[in-house]
């Protein structure tokens, strides 16, 4: 079957055998073994204050017999990492691990994709990578037991025909009436005006996302367009701020 490359990951701050048995046994699945390192910020949100800084951490795992290269996860989408970049033939995760848990985007975009297709609107999902794409294009058939969302992405086909369309890239062949910005999908305020409704969404934990929020919240309010402020309380989505026309 050729090179088999494995992708392992994980905080590893302290260093216990647990992680060699793990490590080793992830090893032994193929020919290579990459370890990415959980990032120092998302250590923080996960957990705690790291004890030793995610460098440190990387060179003492990259020290360890069965890894080949140990890499720094950046701050962001690890979908990203492992998918685009390393390209791993295998994922080794521990008993604990699930590292395709829907995350918080994933767990409340059907809920709005939802009630855009009950208006009777079509959506494009403009995603800041193809990783994302893929993992919503999943998420939108198995995000309830009893039912899905009618969808595709560019390698579907039909794109002007569909309610919801996913992209990585910049193109609407489905003549939306929506356009809703996710994963870092970098808004571009003077298009809005061609659409219903505009919905861009970040994780407020997210300060690089939170940041570029709070410019295209400044950007369209200074056009005159309205623009307001939703977040999740408690499961509920709760008006925060409103501003504009």
């Amino acid at each position: 079957m050729g090179h088999k490359r494995v992708v392992a990951t994980g905080v590893f701050d302290l260093l216990h055998p647990g992680h060699i048995h793990f490590l080793r046994a992830a090893r032994e699945l193929g020919d290579e073994l990459v370890v990415i390192i959980a990032n120092d910020a998302t250590v923080r949100r996960m957990k705690r204050e790291p004890v030793m800084p995610a460098t440190i951490r990387a060179e003492m795992v990259a020290a360890l017999k069965p890894v080949d290269h140990a890499v720094v996860g950046r701050e962001g989408d690890m979908l990203d990492i492992i998918v685009e970049e390393i390209r791993p033939h295998i994922i080794a995760l521990g008993h604990d691990q699930k590292l395709f848990e829907p995350t918080a985007l994933e767990a409340a975009a059907p809920e709005i994709l939802e009630k855009c297709l009950a208006r009777g609107w079509r959506v494009c999902v403009r995603a800041g990578s193809k990783a994302r794409v893929s993992a919503l294009n999943q998420r939108l058939w198995t995000y309830r037991e009893e039912s899905f969302l009618p969808h595709g992405a560019p390698e579907d086909g039909f794109a002007e025909s569909q309610p919801i369309y996913l992209t990585a890239g910049r193109e609407t062949p489905n003549r939306p009436d929506v356009l809703m910005l996710v994963d870092g999908a970098a808004p571009d305020v003077p298009e809005f005006a061609g659409f219903a409704r505009v919905v861009l969404m970040f994780d407020d934990a997210d300060a690089p996302a939170k940041d570029r929020a709070r410019a295209a919240w400044r950007e369209v309010s200074s056009s005159g367009m309205k623009a307001v402020y939703w977040a999740q309380d408690g499961g509920r989505w709760v008006k925060r701020a409103e501003s504009g026309s």
